[in-house]
């Protein structure tokens, strides 16, 4: 795994070794925390936006007054690749309104795009691999 600082390697891993051995190979899970760490509003606010206990995202966390742009960005992918979830608040969720915000051009055009592609690999890994011949390339 890629981190951006040692803030984000730190919390992920408290968030991680607390799990269940059973919970450490969920990828879903384990996608979440990894993104839900990655800045320090979110850390701050982590139970705000899941409850770690009952492993639930918290939607009126999509609307907490310290969410900005980037963090929201980072909050729907990790909703979405927690459970695919694709609303942005209860409102819409009882509509089932789905949210034109959960599109990788709102999503990944932002400076944390490295990480957030890191966090599809942790989903998807069986999809994400890469040849050395590819990795050359760059």
């Amino acid at each position: 795994m890629v981190f951006c600082n040692e803030k984000h390697m730190e919390f992920f891993k408290e968030k991680f070794a607390n799990l269940t051995e059973r919970e450490q190979g969920d990828r879903c899970l384990v996608s979440l925390l990894y993104v839900l760490s990655l800045n320090d509003d979110i850390r701050k606010n982590f139970s705000e936006v899941f409850d770690i206990e009952d492993k639930i995202i918290k939607v009126s966390g999509l609307e907490a007054p310290w969410q900005t742009s980037t963090n929201l960005k980072i909050t729907r992918l990790a909703f979405n690749l927690f459970n695919n979830f694709m609303f942005d608040s209860e409102n819409e969720l009882e509509k089932f309104k789905i949210s034109t915000m959960y599109t990788p051009d709102n999503i990944f055009c932002c400076s944390n795009a490295r990480y957030l592609f890191e966090d599809i690999k942790i989903k998807y890994p069986e999809y994400m691999k890469i040849s050395k011949d590819e990795i050359e390339l760059f």
